[in-house]
């Protein structure tokens, strides 16, 4: 595997795990706050749609190594 393919698969990683944590952090943040207008799934979704934009105008080359 390319030193390029192993960053591109080490980035998609870290985004991961950042969205499953604001995944976790999110349920008991909406509980506290009483926000009950969208789900903590949702919100990740949300937030994995902007990324996935914001990766495919800065690198496009990150949509056609998936």
């Amino acid at each position: 595997m390319s030193e390029e393919a192993q960053k591109v698969y080490a980035l998609s990683s870290l985004i991961l795990v950042i969205i499953f944590i604001l995944y976790t952090i999110s349920a008991p943040l909406f509980k506290v706050t009483h926000f009950h207008y969208i789900h903590e799934s949702g919100i990740c979704m949300m937030i994995g749609v902007v990324v996935t934009i914001l990766g495919s105008i800065f690198v496009p080359e990150v949509i056609n190594s998936l």
